[in-house]
């Protein structure tokens, strides 16, 4: 019989008192699934899953009650229950779950994957054993030790076809390859995921892009026919040829832009020196659903450029028509539309949005000589934190962009210097001068006895422009540039 060191089991928080209520509730109860392969594996995992032969619904309530957790069940019809416990360093989930079947034999092999279904009975672990018992009927150690993905049995994946997203999901987080016959099977019932929620695959998604480098896995994705099925634009980025401005067609580009987008964000301190905290701090702030604003840069990313399968215009002997003109508008139409298709929130939408509408305006400052503060001013007043993300993509979007055939303007300023100017600027002058602005509304009526009103915005933005620009340095100079100004506008 296969078992496991009890050290590796003992000091799971919360086991002890768990076994206790069962005990006094004599009912037989099973630590179960991804938390006993990440035990397992020697990997840290605040979320439990038990298997209990009885009513979990009950049980989960009795627990909750012993612990100090909130509980509230998740599926009664299944006597499916949770109970979330908080403490000063963490948030755990414990998930409890009636037997299925006629044991926990039967049980485990009703799960996704051979390396989840395996079981430890609580008894084992506090009853004096050294080493405990692993209840594992399909060899799912084994399969962990070869760090293969398979199948517990391909008709659970038809049951619940989320399950193929999953199976790349654990791929990504774990470092595990997936087996070629569930390979296989996946491509062949591929379409299936389109039954699924899209809230449920948004969530696998977004799991798959908090991985450092997810890139490799969204082309496994892809290679699975999963991707298409869930992005059909992905088609027509990749059979579109950019022409002569880039090395690679407009799918490889993107996923090229994600590939150096992951060596960025490994490597903040090389790249930003002076801010790379900042910056951290920034991308890893939460928007909805606990998607961070990195996975939502990640997410960007590949579909930057979408808008150029819809802006491909040609030269003709009439008209000469800059290629992809206006695809950044396109694009972020068409990415909002995404978003909301798989129902990422209303502020996650918002930044991708925004990434993608304004991810040429680096290029295009990077092709103005000598550029002023005024342009790093008006870049930042009119984009704000999202900037940030922006910036980055630009550095990411350049290196996969250049090939032994790209045409480099020789005047053009380096990008990765122009962004980083731009990334101190926006921390060390722009949010301070934002928090202090050099006049007031009030200024306007006491000094100028201008009335409030629509004007009142428009002198202020040519108030903080000037300021940028350098023209003016203070209040008083402010109020002389108004007054000299004020009537051309």
């Amino acid at each position: 019989m296969k078992e496991i060191p009890k050290e590796r089991l003992i000091n799971i928080p919360f086991l002890r008192q768990i076994w206790e209520v069962s005990c006094k509730e004599r009912i037989k109860i099973y630590l179960v699934g991804g938390c006993l392969r990440n035990m397992i594996m020697e990997r840290e995992s605040f979320d439990l899953d038990f298997a209990v032969d009885s009513d979990a619904l009950i049980l989960g309530r009795k627990i909750a009650d012993a612990i100090g957790g909130h509980y509230f069940p998740l599926d009664e019809e299944r006597s499916t229950g949770r109970v979330i416990v908080k403490t000063d360093s963490r948030r755990s989930e414990l998930d409890f779950s009636r037997l299925r079947g006629g044991g926990i034999e039967d049980d485990l092999r009703s799960r996704d994957f051979t390396i989840n279904s395996m079981a430890v009975n609580l008894d084992d672990i506090f009853c004096g054993r050294e080493k405990i018992p692993l209840i594992d009927p399909l060899r799912g150690l084994e399969d962990l030790e070869r760090r293969c993905i398979r199948s517990a049995d391909h008709t659970n994946i038809i049951e619940d076809p989320l399950r193929m997203l999953r199976a790349v999901r654990l791929s990504a987080t774990l470092n595990l390859s997936i087996n070629e016959g569930l390979k296989e099977f996946i491509r062949r019932r591929s379409e299936s995921i389109l039954s699924i929620s899209l809230e449920r695959i948004r969530d696998e998604l977004f799991k798959i892009l908090s991985i450092d480098r997810p890139h490799s896995f969204i082309n496994e994705l892809k290679a699975l026919n999963l991707l298409t099925h869930i992005f059909p634009e992905v088609e027509s980025m990749e059979r579109m040829d950019q022409g002569i401005d880039h090395k690679y067609p407009l799918w490889q580009h993107s996923l090229n832009t994600l590939f150096f987008l992951e060596v960025i964000l490994l490597n903040l301190q090389k790249f930003f020196p002076d801010n790379y905290q900042q910056v951290e701090r920034q991308l890893s702030k939460e928007t909805e659903y606990q998607i961070k604003r990195k996975e939502l840069l990640k997410f960007a990313s590949l579909f930057h450029d979408i808008g150029k399968s819809f802006t491909n215009k040609q030269v003709n002997r009439f008209k000469l028509c800059k290629p992809f003109e206006g695809h950044e508008k396109v694009g972020a139409g068409l990415n909002s539309k995404i978003s909301k298709r798989i129902k990422l929130g209303g502020i996650s939408t918002r930044i991708v949005n925004k990434i993608t509408l304004n991810h040429m305006k680096p290029f295009n400052l990077s092709k103005t000589e000598g550029v002023g503060e005024g342009n790093v001013y008006r870049y930042w007043r009119d984009i704000g934190e999202d900037g940030i993300e922006t910036c980055i993509l630009a550095i990411a979007d350049a290196e996969a962009t250049r090939g032994v055939h790209i045409h480099i303007n020789r005047t053009a300023i380096d990008i990765l210097g122009l962004v980083r100017h731009m990334i101190s600027y926006y921390f060390e002058v722009f949010l301070s001068d934002k928090v202090k602005p050099i006049l007031s509304g009030r200024d306007l009526i006491d000094k100028l006895g201008l009335t409030p009103g629509p004007l009142f915005g428009m002198i202020m933005k040519k108030v903080e422009e000037a300021k940028a620009d350098g023209i003016i340095t203070n209040r008083e100079e402010a109020i002389k540039f108004i007054k000299k100004e004020l009537p051309f506008w």
